[in-house]
């Protein structure tokens, strides 16, 4: 069940406890940790839940390093380079755990709480739609291979409009995993994509962001390391997709 709350003054404190826990056990490894998400910013009604970006040097290691302080490993989710991990019990916190600073989910997540920390309008705003979303008996209802519940997908569209006002138009990669990213899926590949094939471990589908708009998308097919991209984008996007999805491919054998 979906829970959300008004502002806990309390949330900063229980972010700095569990950023001493992290900063501990990365040592000489970690390079930053931010508090991000709706718990860090001061006067938005959230779900109690911590969410905590930690930058670190390297991935050696680092699953059960972290498990030693309570967070289990829960992949990427859809977020390629990044390490997702999740602490529950009496204090619940998602850790986003990135090996780039220049990350740009990094930057827009920090922007993205620092813009509704000085826009008190989109604060209320943003607020007002949890309650609302989760007026609807459907909210709580999960979707998808990731299991993201429905209140999270209609959160988009708000968000997306913020990131829009914020003009963050940054190069992103993600997974495929809204049903309206296999839509721009298979509108760029021309191609109708069987759920068989969506659930495949073996090929995935990498979608080219430019801001929030989808411009490219990538079929890869892991064990052969081979993919195609589609979409008509210019060279320096070209060149940017490239380079990630070989990378990508090359920590999935590590």
């Amino acid at each position: 069940m979906i829970e959300v709350v008004a502002y806990n003054e309390n949330w900063p404190l229980m972010f700095e406890v569990e950023k001493s826990k992290i900063q501990n056990v990365l040592k000489e490894d970690c390079i930053e940790i931010h508090h991000i998400g709706s718990t860090s910013v001061p006067g938005l009604a959230a779900k109690p839940k911590i969410d905590i970006i930690a930058i670190a040097k390297n991935r050696k290691d680092i699953i059960p390093k972290m498990k030693t302080i309570g967070y289990q490993y829960k992949g990427e989710w859809n977020i390629p380079f990044k390490y997702g991990f999740a602490k529950r019990g009496d204090l619940d916190v998602n850790l986003h755990m990135f090996f780039d600073k220049n990350h740009p989910e990094i930057e827009l997540n920090l922007r993205f709480r620092d813009y509704l920390k000085t826009h008190p309008e989109n604060r209320e705003a943003y607020k007002n739609i949890k309650y609302e979303i989760l007026n609807d008996p459907n909210s709580h209802i999960k979707t998808g291979k990731l299991n993201v519940p429905i209140y999270t997908l209609r959160k988009r569209e708000f968000i997306d409009g913020i990131i829009r006002k914020m003009r963050y138009n940054r190069l992103r990669v993600m997974k495929c995993l809204t049903d309206n990213e296999w839509q721009k899926a298979e509108l760029f590949c021309k191609h109708e994509i069987e759920s068989e094939e969506r659930m495949n471990e073996n090929r995935k589908y990498l979608l080219l962001y430019k801001g929030v708009d989808i411009i490219s998308c990538a079929k890869i097919d892991i064990s052969s390391k081979k993919f195609v991209i589609y979409g008509n984008i210019n060279k320096d996007e070209s060149d940017f997709f490239y380079y990630l999805i070989n990378t990508w491919l090359d920590i999935q054998k590590m």
